[in-house]
């Protein structure tokens, strides 16, 4: 039982902290430094667009997990810098639930002796009981454009 416990927490860490980033754009030799930006104003210098960077991740995981992994694509592909442009939550699915139970009972007493309600032929009495649960899958999403300095 710890066993089944211990690896379903460790698989849900390992996935919270799992994040997918796309990118579309042109690529140069690696860089080594990558300046994160949060609006084009903040750039001092002339630069070119590269490309864009789209990064998705569980909502439960960090802006800071998502941003170092937009660095390392954007130093992969020789990005100067990186200008963040969009933050948002976005639901990409949904998961249902129903369990249900019922009060109906395959025997009855009487006299004083158990009878089995199937040997007396079909039917039967009983409240069926239902409950239901839909949880909505979201996904932190991050948009960036890489740049070049001039």
């Amino acid at each position: 039982m710890f066993r089944s416990i211990a690896a379903l927490v460790l698989t849900t860490s390992f996935l919270a902290g799992c994040v997918s980033t796309d990118y579309a754009g042109n690529s140069y030799a690696p860089t080594e430094q990558v300046d994160v930006y949060f609006s084009p104003d903040e750039v001092d210098r002339e630069y070119t667009v590269m490309g864009k960077a789209r990064s998705a991740a569980d909502e439960s995981v960090q802006f800071k997990t998502i941003e170092a992994d937009m660095v390392k694509t954007a130093m992969a592909n020789g990005a100067d810098g990186l200008i963040f442009q969009d933050i948002r939550i976005e639901t990409v699915g949904q998961t249902s639930t129903t369990t249900g139970r019922s009060d109906y009972t395959p025997y009855y007493y009487r006299g004083g002796r158990r009878h089995n309600r199937y040997a007396e032929g079909p039917g039967g009495s009983g409240t069926w009981y239902a409950d239901s649960s839909t949880t909505e899958i979201r996904d932190k999403v991050v948009i960036a454009e890489l740049i070049k300095y001039k």
